[in-house]
Order: C-alpha cells, then structure tokens, then sequence
C-alpha cells in the first residue's frame, strides 16, 4: 500500500514537471517547428515571403508580425491532454511491466542482464503513450508551423478549430490517411531511439563510475571527492544528451515534415521517401536543420527529470 502511494506520488510529480517543462518549451518549439517546416511550408509561397535565414529573424516575425508574445505558446491547450496520457500511461506502467515479464517468462524467454526485458518493456509503454497523446502532439505541431500574419492566413484558428477540423476533414482527397495518426511511426522511432540511447549511455556511465568507486574502497572515505564525483557524473550524463539527439533527430524532422505536408495537394511521403526528398533537396546536412536548438530543447527536460531526482531523493532521506 505505502509503494502504490509512494508511485502515485511519484506520478503527479513527474506529470507536473511535464507541464512545466512544455510550458518552459514552448516557444522553443514553435521556433523550431518554424525552423524544421518551412522548406515544405506553402504558406511561404501563398504569402510570398522568404524563407527565414535564422533563428533570430524567426523568433522577431512571430512577436512582430504574427501577434506578439502570447503566439509562442500557439497550440498550448495540447500540453494538458499530453500530460493526462502521460499520467495515466504511468500509471499503467507498473501493471504493463508484469504483464510483459509474465508472457517472456510463458514463452521461455530468459535475459541473464534483464537488459533486454527492460528494453522491451519501454517500447511497449511508448507504444501506448503514443496511442494516447500523439493526436494533441500532432495538433500542436501543425499550429506552430503556421506563419500566417493573420486568422484568415491560416488554416486552424485555434486548437479546437485543429481538434474539431481534423476530426470531419478526412483529407482523403489529398491521399492523406490515418490523419490524427499522420507521421506516428517516425515519431515512434524518434521516441525510441533517444529513450534507448540515452538508456544505454546512463548504463554505460554508471558502470565506469561503479569501477573506480570499487577502486577506492579502500581509501578513507572523503566528502569532498564524493561530490566531486557527483559533478562529474553529471557532466557526463549531460554530454550524453547531444550525442543521443544526433541520433534520433533525423526522425523527429521526417514526422515534422509529414505533418507539414498532409493538408497539402503533393504526394503524400512515407519515411523513406522523406529521407531521400531531404538529402535531394538540402544534402545529408539537411537532415540536421534545427538540431542546435533541439539539443537546447533536449537538455531542459532533462534538467527538469535531474531536478525531480534531486527532490525525490533529498525527501526519501528526510522520511
């Protein structure tokens, strides 16, 4: 009863530190949606406006010219049904876990390391997450991706305007099936990829730094190293972040890409043709657009799971 209780709590905190984290992300987001769509963006051509060369010219039209401060939060009534399917998917992760362990376990299925359960288990949780939140996801995505000066400019006028339009539209004309779903599988393996990476990394850095604590057992033991050992493993853990998205991020901007595209009279492009219509268009660097400030993205979501560690630990000392 008291492990349910301290999971639940566990729970609400993660889910809040979500909603911080989005609200705190936002703006990010809506540059960097900006910045990852607008080679496939028509509203460039329909408006006749060139692309953005940067960042900063990106981030003064949207407080300029596309209604001011409160447009980098477009799309912000996503972040509340994002954080109820993530809630109620870990609320559910427990249950999943033994269900998953219970069939390896039927069908003979042994892992010496657990390495691989673990693995497996995280897929089938995301899998379920995504079923769960994608559809707001793909809402909010596709307003930060609109740059029109005005409501008449742009296709959605407001989340529900998406929510409700999405719904009826079926975009069949247009070759666009599955539309509240449009891109889920490279979103899926973005997921997967820098989850697993980085799950990967941390296993790999924690046993290095298990190694030399064995090392010096037999040393007196020193507050002060303690510490700096901390920070040392922090260092690396944060290193691990950029290299992880390095990875995934070709993905996140194929799913980005689909999106962009779906409410428009072209060829509808699976995640191969994606691939090949950006190295076409923009060479293998093109695959990368918008990574620095992904990365920046990346690293403020993991300071917010660092800063719930932190506080879970410093109250598990204090009971």
């Amino acid at each position: 009863m008291e492990d349910h209780r301290k999971a639940e709590i566990e729970n609400w905190g993660k889910t809040l530190l979500f909603i911080i984290g989005k609200f705190l992300d936002a703006p990010i987001e809506r540059i960097l949606n900006i910045k990852q769509s607008q080679a496939y963006n028509n509203q460039f051509k329909t408006l006749k406006k060139d692309q953005f060369k940067g960042y900063i010219e990106i981030t003064k039209d949207i407080y300029t010219k596309q209604g001011g401060f409160r447009q980098f939060w477009r799309g912000y009534p996503a972040i509340g049904p994002q954080a109820l399917a993530l809630y109620i998917a870990h609320s559910n992760q427990v249950t999943n876990g033994e269900l998953l362990y219970k069939y390896l376990r039927f069908i003979g299925f042994e892992d010496n390391f657990q390495f691989t359960s673990y693995l497996l288990f995280q897929l089938f949780n995301q899998t379920a997450l995504t079923v769960l939140a994608y559809p707001f996801h793909l809402i909010n995505v596709k307003l930060n991706q609109e740059i029109g000066t005005t409501q008449q400019s742009r296709q959605f006028v407001s989340f529900k305007d998406a929510f409700r339009r999405l719904h009826y539209q079926t975009y069949d004309s247009l070759g666009v099936q599955q539309t509240y779903y449009r891109g889920v599988g490279s979103f899926l393996l973005t997921c997967m990829i820098y989850n697993q990476s980085f799950s990967l990394y941390n296993r790999l850095v924690h046993s290095f730094f298990s190694k030399l604590n064995k090392l010096e057992q037999n040393e007196q033991p020193n507050e002060f190293l303690k510490r700096k050992r901390n920070v040392m493993l922090n260092i690396a853990l944060l290193m691990g972040a950029p290299i992880v998205t390095f990875l995934s991020y070709p993905f996140e901007l194929v799913y980005r890409i689909q999106i962009a595209i779906m409410n428009q009279k072209q060829k509808q492009l699976n995640i191969i043709e994606t691939f090949q219509d950006i190295i076409k268009k923009n060479g293998y660097k093109g695959l990368y657009n918008g990574v620095v400030l992904c990365n920046f993205r990346n690293l403020i979501f993991l300071f917010m799971n660092s800063l719930y560690g932190g506080i879970s630990k410093k109250q598990s000392k204090e009971i």
